[in-house]
C-alpha cells in the first residue's frame, strides 16, 4: 500500500522472466483471500440482529 514498491515489484525485478507467473499467483492469492473475507462478513451479517431489536 502506498507509494513505495511492493514485494511483488522486487520479485519481478529479480526474476523478470517469471513476471507473468508471479503476477498470476499473486492474483489467485488476492482472489482466495477476498472470497474468505466476504464469506466471513456474510456470516457476521447473517448473525446480526435486525436494527431496533438489540438485546438489553
Amino acid at each position: 500500500m502506498g507509494p513505495a514498491r511492493s514485494g511483488l515489484s522486487f520479485a519481478i525485478d529479480r526474476m523478470p522472466e517469471k513476471k507473468q507467473k508471479i503476477v498470476f499467483v499473486r492474483m489467485r492469492e488476492f482472489e482466495a483471500n477476498m472470497t474468505i473475507t466476504l464469506e466471513e462478513i456474510k456470516k457476521l451479517a447473517e448473525r446480526a440482529e435486525p436494527a431496533g431489536e438489540a438485546r438489553l
